[in-house]
């Protein structure tokens, strides 16, 4: 009796093992696709599932900041507020590294001049949730939140994110100063390609330019970008904008 009992509770065990054992070889399979896409992920860093928007006309002016490398030979920081809208469509959290607006090399003359983002791996920037919320003007209205990267964006969420980034003006890769803010604001010009006297006004500037976000785990991003940049003092000029209306259009077509 004992022993047929001990029969029993093996085969039982047995059983228990077998379903055990299938329902893990189960499990794995399974889970097999989304190991192979994790590790496919992490192997070549594809680019997220992510909408970006760059929303110039959104950004306020860029102007010159007090803060410089010398004293002595004047001012040499620009401020570049640029807003963008991210939205991650992914059922993953994605984070945000770095966000850069990449200019071209502009030749003057004998001069190669280059308006360059200094990287700032704890860069200021302000998180709003959404586009109304970007865009009011109402002062009881709800402001963004000021974050620094890197950020995070939750899956399936949208943010608009303006940040504040520094930029200087090199020549040959070697930093250009200005003493005084007039002489800032045409040097900056200048390095957008538009060339100005003193005494006459500066028109804002149509410009050419990438804008590239880096992702924790994920390849970057770069997108291609024809804006008029806002900056201090500048006058718009409407031929510009017309341009850059027909350029858009075409672009849609």
């Amino acid at each position: 009796m004992v022993r047929h009992g001990r029969r029993i509770l093996k085969r039982i065990l047995g059983f228990i093992a077998v379903a055990v054992t299938l329902l893990t070889m189960v499990s794995l399979i399974i889970d097999v696709p989304e190991k192979i896409k994790s590790s496919y992920e992490k192997i070549f860093r594809v680019a997220p599932d992510v909408k970006i928007n760059a929303l110039f006309a959104n950004q306020e002016a860029i102007y010159l900041s007090s803060f410089t490398d010398d004293k002595s030979k004047g001012f040499n920081h620009f401020v570049w507020p640029s807003v963008f809208e991210i939205h991650n469509f992914g059922d993953k959290d994605i984070t945000i590294l770095h966000i850069e607006n990449i200019n071209s090399e502009v030749h003057v003359s004998e001069h190669v001049l280059q308006l360059k983002q200094i990287y700032d791996s704890d860069s200021v920037v302000v998180v709003y949730d959404s586009f109304q919320q970007l865009t009011s003007s109402d002062e009881k209205s709800e402001k963004g939140i000021v974050e620094r990267l890197p950020y995070t964006i939750k899956s399936g969420s949208k943010k608009y994110i303006k940040l504040y980034a520094y930029y200087i003006v090199t020549d040959g890769g070697s930093t250009l100063f200005c003493k005084d803010k007039e002489s800032c604001y045409r040097l900056l010009l200048l390095s957008l390609g538009i060339a100005t006297k003193n005494g006459e006004e500066f028109p804002c500037p149509l410009a050419n330019f990438q804008s590239k976000i880096d992702f924790s785990k994920y390849e970057s991003k770069i997108t291609d970008q024809r804006a008029i940049l806002l900056v201090v003092d500048c006058k718009l000029h409407l031929d510009k904008l017309n341009d850059l209306i027909n350029r858009y259009l075409q672009d849609v077509e």
